[in-house]
């Protein structure tokens, strides 16, 4: 009998065994099969080894006290060597299960060993057996094969039951199908809710990850939803607004993809009665599954923002949620024994890449939500993507000496952690990435009084870009005569005259524009002071003055207005019509700020100027907004709140003697030198004049020349920019062979992309093709200064673009049809590569339509001309609303030309 039942829960654990062998086989040959029912089976595993030790174990001693008296020594042999392996097998199945706090991390080779071992033994065990059988009483085959075929059939159920998924019983649908998510871009698996229970796992993650947890929880993700105050200003508004203009709150979905996951996926955020404080998916965020649950981005075709991705719940494990202590310690040590369904589920290659980031930091405006037209948003991604840093753009002014692969490694650094799933770091030791999502959400984390969020955040701003007091030109006008660089000698000031400052910011750790997100409710400025001794003389930017609502100030904003040239200032951007200007620098890019500094004739003692770029989340006016709207019930928003920490970001400061003063007071005057090359002091001023178009180019020609001069190929090189921007296309050519023939060339992308300009201007089309294939490589390998540097240029659109139009150029020229149509198909396959990066590229969209349209071929012009006329600017439509907003804001208006000088305000 005890063999019997032995016999009986060999022949489960046999066809189990099957099943994981067969599992992990296939897994080696690249077949996956990993999915919910590998633990239940693992599980099983293990109980049905528990179950079969002891009845295994009795048979053994009471076969054994009879049959070792026996004189069959063979089979005694044969049988004592069985039993020997049983214990073996059952003493590594031991070793294989991972119990916390029980040697839980073996080392790899270990582990494996200990695997094969298992795995090799039943063989053995069996033909131990075997060769104990024969040495007995005859086999009975017939019962042997009927066993195998009973085993056999039990291994079939198994494969029949692996192919269910329990996240698919009794999974409800919208009514609206796959609508329901629209105008947001997210979907879910099988276009079905996904229970919120299942979406809400933080808790239970942060039993095995503490470290992550604790930094997610007081990050932006994590209060992403109704759980951030000033989002939940924003959306409550927003949601009353479609409900009184729609009749429901669908339109808001477009806020929900990215900020409310869990009640959209779940069902919850169309109910117009929607509880926002006190529903517990309100509080959700960007909780860990719904991040690691994304199983794909871009699904809509390129990468479109606006939470366009696909969302699936996580393979469950057993148990997961369940509330009994032992169930719940039962499910952790299945993750720790099966951990590669867990990771296989929750990181995805997809979770390394920018484009990952871009589904929520790409943002487009629908017709739906403003009942107007398709508008571009805050987009960090292009801006990362087009830029040296990425390495991705060719025109770049500046490069590291690697790109930057994608946004983790600014955002999500590596920190030091015994979490279960810690790594070695290139620095050998053990870490995770931190989760705070470091950035410049500086005010959640003052609002939570969370002072290491706080911390990680102020730490990543800190000198993220660079303020230099620059040059002084006489007679305070552009073309005044420029004393420059200053330090570590300054011109005297004489009493009476006016000046202009010449102040230089320049973006350095940045891989997007400074400040890129909500710059319209981001408050980064210049603070300008000038002073003598202890009095302050003048000022810009000081704190009371940024609190008015036209600052006469320099603010690295966006100015978003409405139809009426009101400012979008509630971040109400359903109303958002056109911007006046966009004062946002680019990575690896500068802006040249021109201040009017007036030299009092009372001066005692020297004057000195301090200029710092500070930066403050949010407005004083939106945080008055967000106290305003608060409901009773609502989180209490902090004692202070209407003194947001502001962040001084960098800082410089020059001291200039004064005529007349005596010679032992200005004899004090000490400027150290700045630490930073001159050329690269002159190449930054350069590149912000050059930014602001033809309005200073003498100036622009005039910081360049100086670069070259101190033997930078990069001045000819951004000379020839100049040049080429003035129209002298001849010049520009000229200059370009300069900067090439340099013993240190600039960089051969971006001298490519130069040329390719210029060839294409002068009539010489052939060769401008191929300069711009050279860049792109699309048909070539990367050069091996790209591939050591991490550079791929292929997917510069506005490169490709020009590409596109030359080979227009070229089938404008063709000698025969056959020449022509193939430059013709060529120029489509480059605007369509276009379109794959940026779906809403106008320039590709109207050249499609325009080609397509003299091939003859209506219905495909007609397809693009119709995506161009969505996608345009309606530049008509939006001159009324910048009029008005001119005449309502004339700073903001003072501050859209593209020379601007910033007249100080004197002290008290």
């Amino acid at each position: 009998m005890v063999l019997w039942v032995s016999f009986l829960l060999l022949a489960l654990l046999g066809a189990n065994s099957a099943y994981l062998v067969g599992v992990r086989v296939l897994g080696a040959w690249g077949v996956d099969l990993l999915n919910w029912f590998v633990p239940w089976m693992l599980l099983g595993h293990v109980a049905l080894g528990a179950l079969v030790a002891g009845p295994l174990g009795l048979f053994a001693l009471l076969h054994g006290a009879t049959a070792w008296r026996r004189g069959n020594r063979r089979a005694a042999l044969a049988g004592v060597t069985l039993v020997a392996a049983t214990v073996g097998l059952f003493v590594t199945g031991v070793l294989l299960c991972r119990v916390e706090g029980l040697a839980e991390r073996f080392h790899a080779v270990d582990r494996n060993l200990v695997y094969w071992l298992h795995v090799a033994l039943p063989v053995l065990c069996l033909v131990l057996y075997g060769l104990h059988r024969r040495a007995g009483r005859p086999i009975r085959w017939r019962l042997g094969r009927n066993y195998i075929l009973a085993t056999g059939a039990v291994v079939a159920l198994l494969c029949g039951a692996h192919s269910l998924d329990p996240r698919n019983w009794n999974a409800a649908s919208p009514e609206d199908g796959a609508e329901y998510f629209e105008p947001s871009l997210t979907r879910t698996a099988g276009g079905t809710f996904i229970p919120a229970e299942r979406l809400m796992t933080d808790d239970r993650c942060a039993e095995c990850h503490p470290d992550i947890a604790a930094s997610h929880a007081h990050g932006a993700h994590k209060l992403s939803s109704f759980n951030n105050p000033f989002y939940l200003a924003a959306v409550r508004k927003t949601r009353e607004a479609m409900l009184e203009r729609d009749g429901d709150v669908h339109v808001a979905r477009w806020c929900a993809g990215c900020h409310d996951p869990v009640p959209l996926a779940s069902g919850a955020f169309d109910d117009p009665f929607y509880q926002d404080v006190t529903d517990p998916t309100a509080h959700a965020g960007i909780t860990c599954a719904v991040c690691h649950g994304i199983t794909e981005v871009g699904g809509h075709g390129g990468v479109r923002g606006n939470g366009d991705y696909l969302l699936e719940a996580a393979e469950p494990y057993p148990f997961e949620d369940s509330d009994e202590p032992i169930l719940k310690w039962l499910n952790r040590q299945l993750v720790r024994a099966k951990p590669a369904l867990h990771k296989q589920s929750m990181l995805k290659p997809l979770h390394k890449s920018a484009e990952f980031c871009a589904t929520c930091h790409k943002v487009g405006l629908p017709e739906a939500l403003n009942d107007y037209k398709w508008l571009r948003g805050q987009n960090h991604y292009d801006s990362f993507r087009l830029s040296g840093v990425s390495g991705g753009g060719a025109s770049g002014f500046y490069y590291p000496p690697r790109a930057a692969e994608n946004c983790n490694g600014c955002h999500m650094p590596r920190t030091p952690s015994d979490d279960f799933a810690a790594t070695l770091g290139p620095d050998g030791v053990r870490s995770v990435h931190d989760h705070t999502f470091r950035g410049a959400n500086t005010a959640l984390a003052w609002l939570h009084e969370s002072a290491d969020a706080y911390l990680a955040h102020e730490s990543i701003l800190k000198d993220c870009l660079r303020i230099d007091l620059f040059g002084v030109r006489e007679d305070g006008a552009i073309d005044g005569e420029l004393t420059a660089p200053l330090r570590p000698s300054v011109p005297t000031l004489e009493p009476g005259e006016t000046v202009l400052l010449e102040v230089v910011v320049r973006t350095l750790t940045l891989g997007h524009a400074f400040t890129e997100g909500t710059a319209d409710s981001n408050q980064a400025w210049v603070e300008l002071t000038v002073s003598c001794g202890d009095r302050v003389l003048y000022s810009s930017g000081s704190p009371e003055a940024m609190d008015s609502a036209d600052p006469a100030a320099h603010v690295f904003d966006t100015f978003p207005v409405d139809r009426e040239g009101n400012r979008i200032e509630r971040r109400n951007v359903r109303d958002l019509f056109a911007v006046l200007y966009n004062h946002q620098i680019p990575p690896g890019a500068a802006a040249s700020l021109h201040y009017r500094l007036p030299v009092p004739d009372d001066l005692t003692a020297p004057l000195t100027v301090t200029a710092k770029v500070k930066y403050r989340k949010f407005r004083p006016d939106y945080m008055r907004f967000v106290a305003e709207t608060a409901r009773p019930g609502d989180p209490p928003l902090r004692g202070d709140w209407e003194n947001p920490p502001i962040v001084t970001i960098s800082a410089d400061s020059v001291t200039f003697p004064v005529a007349g003063l005596p010679d032992d007071v200005n004899a004090l005057v000490d400027n150290p030198v700045r630490g930073v090359p001159t050329w690269e002091r002159w190449n930054d001023y350069g590149i912000g004049a050059l930014r602001k178009g033809t309005a200073e180019l003498r100036t622009t020609e005039e910081a360049f020349r100086q670069v070259e001069a101190l033997g930078r190929s990069d001045g000819a090189l951004n000379l020839a920019r100049v040049l080429h921007a003035g129209g002298d296309v001849t010049g520009a050519t000229a200059t370009l062979d300069r900067a090439v023939a340099h013993s240190s060339p600039p960089p051969a992308w971006t001298t490519d992309w130069l040329r390719g300009v210029l060839n294409r201007e002068s009539g010489r089309p052939a060769e401008a093709a191929e300069n711009f294939r050279d860049v792109l490589r699309w048909d070539r390998p990367p050069t091996a200064e790209m591939a050591a540097r991490g550079f791929d240029f292929s997917r510069d659109d506005r490169v490709a673009n020009l590409l596109g139009r030359t080979y227009l150029d070229l089938a404008r020229r063709a000698g025969d049809d056959a020449e022509r149509e193939r430059y013709e198909t060529a120029a489509i396959d480059a605007f369509k590569r276009v379109l794959a990066v940026d779906v809403a590229n106008v320039a590709a969209l109207d050249n499609l339509a325009r080609l397509f349209r003299e091939r003859g071929e209506e219905a495909r012009a007609e397809e693009y001309r119709r995506l161009h006329a969505k996608y345009k600017p309606d530049d008509v439509a939006a001159a009324r609303a910048l009029r008005l907003a001119r005449e309502r804001s004339p700073n903001a208006a003072k501050a859209a030309e593209a020379t601007v000088i910033y007249d100080l305000t004197p002290g008290p």
